[in-house]
């Protein structure tokens, strides 16, 4: 899966490199900074919250469709993980 937006390669694992112009990449380093702060203050405890636009487009670009109310669950091991709760669409 390319970026929809500036059709960077999916690297592996959901790793994108996006070029420096596009904004789903500002996005997700944006996110990744609050996710960090959030791990750091909660003692790396991981933690739900609803998923980014971002996030969002990126799954319906590969072909999954979260629901409205669709939840991340960030956890740390040695990195930031992120589990979405979308579904491949039908």
């Amino acid at each position: 899966m390319n970026c929809p937006e500036c059709e960077g390669p999916s690297l592996y694992n959901w790793v994108i490199r996006h070029t420096n112009t596009c904004t789903i990449r500002d996005a997700e380093d944006a996110t990744q900074n609050a996710d960090r702060e959030r791990l750091d203050q909660n003692y790396r405890r991981g933690f739900t919250r609803s998923i980014t636009n971002a996030e969002r487009t990126l799954l319906l670009a590969a072909g999954h469709t979260p629901s409205d109310e669709a939840q991340t669950l960030v956890t740390w091991n040695v990195y930031r993980h992120r589990s979405i709760d979308a579904h491949p669409a039908p």
